[in-house]
């Protein structure tokens, strides 16, 4: 029985992650200095000192959550996972009698009932499942093949909310998806970027924070900060040394709704990165003349009812006018992709990437410099 919680020695870490974005978490877990162990659909483990995993928190774009792995044990019954919890140090993690949230997963094992391995967690940890002054505090039981491992939320809300969106326009895409799309385009601070359909402006605010060298962490607060035992100096120490060198980069964009421009504009001013942003159809506009990435989330039928083949057929011709430019959309099914090869004449993307969104399997198609 494995019974650390978050001493001082390497730990298991998983970060969380859209699936189909695993590879770019990957990707910048690496560059964050994380070593990675496992990759698997939806999360990337790491192991790392818990200031590591409080730094992926912090810094990463693309992580949706961050699970610290506390424990594994054996357990074949309700009575053996009962006493194996309650015999365990929570006194770093947890606050005496504080509200506990257990999300519960059981696969080729005798305990199957999740609520009850739940509710048998909460009565060992002498907790409540009732939120009061203190924050709820998460944890993940996973029961695989009778062996249950117990992790705890590190993060809180999930990642993608960083702080600076209250207004947005039709399902707007998340924050860590923006940012990931980014990576996976090829674009990096300096490059110009423009959005044709902004949206809430997630694309051009995410890229702009980026550029301004801003954590995506600065403006909200992680489940850990409420741990009775956590390193707050060297918290403190990552968040005063986080800031980047900002990178002057062109980033602007548009929308055909007032209302989204409106949104933009006042998602970007709270993010503090202030953005060029019209509005304008996709027939109107006007693309800044030093090429770089243009990038966007087309409106599709069950994020707006409308008839959209015009639509896309439009933002076709607009790519099609592009041709210096590295292009992305996303598309979330062939009927409007054909709308769009319409205009754009014909071109087979040079890459495409899967993944889901609001229950859709949306492809991103990138076009190269033709």
């Amino acid at each position: 029985m494995n019974t650390w919680i978050l001493g001082r020695g390497p730990q298991h870490f998983r970060a969380v992650a859209t699936p189909g974005l695993e590879d770019i978490v990957a990707a910048e877990l690496t560059a964050l200095g994380m070593e990675i162990t496992e990759r698997d659909p939806g999360g990337v483990g790491f192991t790392g000192r818990p200031l590591d995993a409080m730094t992926v928190n912090f810094l990463s774009r693309t992580t949706e959550r961050v699970w610290a792995r506390a424990t594994d044990f054996r357990a074949r019954s309700f009575s053996e996972l009962f006493q194996k919890t309650r015999r365990l140090n929570w006194s770093r993690v947890l606050q005496p009698g504080g509200p506990i949230e257990v999300v519960a997963a059981s696969h080729g094992s005798r305990l199957t009932h999740t609520t009850r391995i739940g509710d048998a967690i909460v009565k060992a940890l002498g907790a409540t499942t009732t939120a009061g002054d203190v924050p709820v505090q998460k944890l993940l039981a996973r029961i695989v093949d009778d062996r249950c491992t117990l992790s705890v939320d590190m993060s809180g809300d999930r990642l993608h909310m960083r702080g600076y969106r209250t207004d947005g326009a039709s399902a707007p895409l998340r924050e860590t998806r923006a940012a990931g799309l980014l990576h996976w385009a090829g674009w990096t601070p300096g490059t110009p970027l423009y959005d044709p359909c902004c949206g809430s402006g997630t694309f051009l605010i995410e890229a702009a924070l980026a550029a301004a060298g801003v954590a995506p962490g600065t403006h909200r607060s992680f489940a850990f900060e409420h741990w009775p035992k956590y390193d707050v100096a060297g918290f403190r120490k990552l968040k005063t040394e986080a800031a980047g060198e900002p990178v002057p980069t062109p980033i602007s964009g548009s929308d055909a709704a007032a209302l989204a421009v409106k949104a933009t504009q006042e998602n970007a001013a709270r993010a503090g990165t202030p953005i060029e942003v019209a509005e304008a159809t996709f027939e109107n506009v006007q693309l800044p003349e030093s090429a770089g990435l243009l990038i966007a989330n087309p409106p599709y039928g069950k994020r707006v009812r409308a008839d959209l083949g015009d639509t896309w057929r439009q933002l076709g011709a607009l790519y099609a006018r592009a041709p210096a430019w590295n292009r992305v959309i996303l598309s979330p099914n062939k009927r409007l992709y054909d709308a769009f090869q319409a205009g754009f004449g014909g071109a087979e993307p040079t890459a495409r990437l899967e993944f889901h969104h609001g229950g859709l399997r949306i492809q991103a198609l990138r076009w190269g410099p033709s």
